[in-house]
Protein backbone atom coordinates (compact mmCIF):
# COMPACT_ATOMS: atom_id res chain seq x y z
CA UNK A 1 0.00 0.00 0.00
CA UNK A 2 2.68 2.12 1.01
CA UNK A 3 4.46 1.62 -2.66
CA UNK A 4 1.19 2.82 -4.24
CA UNK A 5 0.96 6.11 -2.14
CA UNK A 6 4.61 6.31 -3.23
CA UNK A 7 4.23 6.07 -7.14
CA UNK A 8 0.30 7.85 -6.78
CA UNK A 9 2.66 11.12 -5.21
CA UNK A 10 5.31 10.45 -7.63
CA UNK A 11 2.48 10.64 -10.50
CA UNK A 12 0.92 13.80 -8.62
CA UNK A 13 4.40 15.93 -8.59
CA UNK A 14 4.95 15.17 -12.38
CA UNK A 15 1.99 16.05 -13.19
CA UNK A 16 2.56 19.69 -11.58
CA UNK A 17 5.77 19.87 -13.11
CA UNK A 18 4.52 18.76 -16.43
CA UNK A 19 2.05 21.79 -16.16
CA UNK A 20 5.04 24.04 -14.76
CA UNK A 21 6.73 23.51 -18.09
CA UNK A 22 3.61 24.27 -20.22
CA UNK A 23 2.42 27.32 -18.59
CA UNK A 24 6.75 28.05 -19.14
CA UNK A 25 6.60 27.09 -22.80
CA UNK A 26 3.89 29.89 -23.33
CA UNK A 27 5.34 32.59 -21.32
CA UNK A 28 8.35 31.81 -23.84
CA UNK A 29 6.30 31.89 -26.91
CA UNK A 30 4.10 34.90 -26.11
CA UNK A 31 7.55 36.87 -25.23
CA UNK A 32 8.81 36.02 -28.68
CA UNK A 33 6.15 37.05 -29.91
CA UNK A 34 6.42 40.63 -28.51
CA UNK A 35 9.58 40.99 -29.58
CA UNK A 36 11.33 42.22 -32.95
CA UNK A 37 14.98 41.63 -31.93
CA UNK A 38 15.17 37.61 -33.95
CA UNK A 39 17.88 36.56 -32.15
CA UNK A 40 16.16 36.62 -28.95
CA UNK A 41 12.52 35.56 -30.84
CA UNK A 42 14.60 32.30 -31.84
CA UNK A 43 16.55 32.30 -28.14
CA UNK A 44 12.60 32.49 -26.42
CA UNK A 45 11.12 29.97 -29.03
CA UNK A 46 14.21 27.16 -28.37
CA UNK A 47 13.10 27.73 -24.55
CA UNK A 48 9.60 27.32 -25.52
CA UNK A 49 10.53 24.22 -27.35
CA UNK A 50 12.06 22.89 -24.50
CA UNK A 51 9.90 24.02 -22.38
CA UNK A 52 7.38 21.57 -24.24
CA UNK A 53 9.52 18.53 -24.33
CA UNK A 54 9.95 18.83 -20.81
CA UNK A 55 6.33 19.05 -20.60
CA UNK A 56 5.65 16.09 -22.58
CA UNK A 57 8.93 13.80 -20.69
CA UNK A 58 6.86 14.64 -17.55
CA UNK A 59 3.63 13.41 -18.69
CA UNK A 60 5.23 10.30 -19.50
CA UNK A 61 6.52 9.90 -15.69
CA UNK A 62 2.96 10.38 -14.86
CA UNK A 63 1.57 7.64 -17.07
CA UNK A 64 4.43 5.23 -15.94
CA UNK A 65 4.20 6.19 -12.18
CA UNK A 66 -0.30 5.39 -12.45
CA UNK A 67 0.67 2.51 -14.14
CA UNK A 68 3.00 1.17 -11.46
CA UNK A 69 0.29 2.42 -8.59
CA UNK A 70 -2.37 0.58 -10.63
CA UNK A 71 0.27 -2.50 -10.45
CA UNK A 72 0.82 -2.07 -6.85
CA UNK A 73 -3.19 -2.14 -6.14
CA UNK A 74 -3.16 -4.76 -7.90
CA UNK A 75 -0.76 -7.03 -6.22
CA UNK A 76 -2.00 -5.98 -2.71
CA UNK A 77 -5.93 -6.66 -3.77
CA UNK A 78 -4.81 -10.14 -4.51
CA UNK A 79 -2.48 -10.73 -1.31
CA UNK A 80 -5.39 -9.44 0.10
CA UNK A 81 -7.77 -12.00 -1.06
CA UNK A 82 -5.06 -14.73 -1.27
CA UNK A 83 -4.87 -14.02 2.89
CA UNK A 84 -8.56 -14.26 3.41
CA UNK A 85 -8.77 -17.41 2.03
CA UNK A 86 -5.71 -18.70 4.38
CA UNK A 87 -7.76 -17.22 7.27
CA UNK A 88 -10.47 -19.19 6.10
CA UNK A 89 -8.42 -23.05 5.38
CA UNK A 90 -6.49 -21.91 8.86
CA UNK A 91 -10.32 -21.42 11.14
CA UNK A 92 -11.32 -24.51 9.58
CA UNK A 93 -8.38 -26.53 10.08
CA UNK A 94 -7.74 -25.51 13.97
CA UNK A 95 -11.34 -26.35 14.37
CA UNK A 96 -11.11 -29.73 13.01
CA UNK A 97 -7.91 -30.33 14.50
CA UNK A 98 -9.94 -29.28 18.18
CA UNK A 99 -12.96 -31.21 17.89
CA UNK A 100 -10.70 -34.19 16.57
CA UNK A 101 -8.20 -33.72 19.99
CA UNK A 102 -11.72 -33.68 22.04
CA UNK A 103 -13.28 -36.10 20.57
CA UNK A 104 -9.92 -38.78 20.56
CA UNK A 105 -9.83 -37.62 24.83
CA UNK A 106 -13.78 -38.49 24.82
CA UNK A 107 -12.84 -42.25 23.49
CA UNK A 108 -9.91 -42.82 26.02
CA UNK A 109 -12.43 -41.54 28.48
CA UNK A 110 -14.79 -43.96 26.99
CA UNK A 111 -12.85 -46.57 26.45
CA UNK A 112 -12.05 -46.64 30.12
CA UNK A 113 -15.26 -46.74 31.22
CA UNK A 114 -17.27 -48.32 28.98
CA UNK A 115 -17.00 -49.90 25.97
CA UNK A 116 -20.13 -49.26 24.33
CA UNK A 117 -20.06 -45.28 24.85
CA UNK A 118 -16.95 -45.31 22.61
CA UNK A 119 -19.70 -46.04 19.42
CA UNK A 120 -22.22 -43.71 20.70
CA UNK A 121 -19.81 -40.64 21.37
CA UNK A 122 -16.58 -40.84 19.78
CA UNK A 123 -17.76 -41.62 16.26
CA UNK A 124 -20.56 -38.48 15.81
CA UNK A 125 -17.47 -35.85 17.28
CA UNK A 126 -15.24 -38.05 15.10
CA UNK A 127 -17.34 -37.07 12.62
CA UNK A 128 -17.67 -33.43 13.18
CA UNK A 129 -13.86 -33.10 12.95
CA UNK A 130 -13.43 -34.51 10.19
CA UNK A 131 -15.92 -32.51 8.00
CA UNK A 132 -14.43 -29.35 9.25
CA UNK A 133 -11.28 -30.61 7.94
CA UNK A 134 -12.81 -31.95 4.68
CA UNK A 135 -13.42 -28.16 4.42
CA UNK A 136 -10.75 -26.94 4.79
CA UNK A 137 -9.49 -27.92 1.53
CA UNK A 138 -12.73 -26.95 -0.33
Amino acid sequence: MIMRLEAETLASNALVQAQTYLTQAGMYYAEADATDNEELKGYLTGLGDQSIEMSQFQSSLVEEQQAKAQTYFYSYDDALGKSSGSGRVSDYRSTAALILNVSASVASGAVLFRKRALLLVFVPVFCVGLSYFVASFV
